[in-house]
């Protein structure tokens, strides 16, 4: 049996906070970040692995989702000095799941180089479909 994946989570507030959990309840390994640490204690009092920085975050998993509120914490997240592109690698999938804009052409385009995959999916609701584990995209 293969270890679980490990997924990393960063942005634990209103709307993160739920999907990680429900992340971390489905089984995977979860790594999470914020830029409040007392936002990650509920998750890591179940388990999950605290990152105190972007970059540390990133170079422990292999798909890493965000879920910021604006591009400005987009920005810091992604290119600080400390951040995710820091330790991005080939082969890892980062997910944005903001609900800010998607990212603007030059940051989807630095960090494609970086890790070749990214998606961006955005949420245009709020917090009652994260905190029922239910997508606001409903799949005909």
């Amino acid at each position: 049996m293969s270890a679980p994946m490990a997924v990393g989570f960063a942005g634990l507030g209103e709307m993160g906070a739920p999907i990680a959990a429900h992340i971390q309840r489905a089984g995977f390994s979860l790594h999470v970040h914020n830029r409040t640490a007392a936002r990650m204690q509920p998750l890591c009092a179940l388990g999950a692995t605290a990152c105190d920085t972007p970059r540390e975050l990133a170079a422990q998993v292999d798909v890493v989702l965000l879920c910021l509120f604006d591009a400005d914490a987009t920005d810091a997240m992604l290119f600080d000095n400390n951040g995710l592109l820091q330790s991005a690698r080939p082969g890892q999938l980062v997910v944005d799941l903001s609900t800010s804009p998607p990212l603007h052409p030059h940051a989807h385009a630095t960090l494609r180089r970086a890790c070749e995959r990214t998606a961006s999916a955005g949420w245009t609701h709020r917090s009652p479909a994260a905190l029922k584990a239910r997508s606001p995209v409903r799949s005909r």
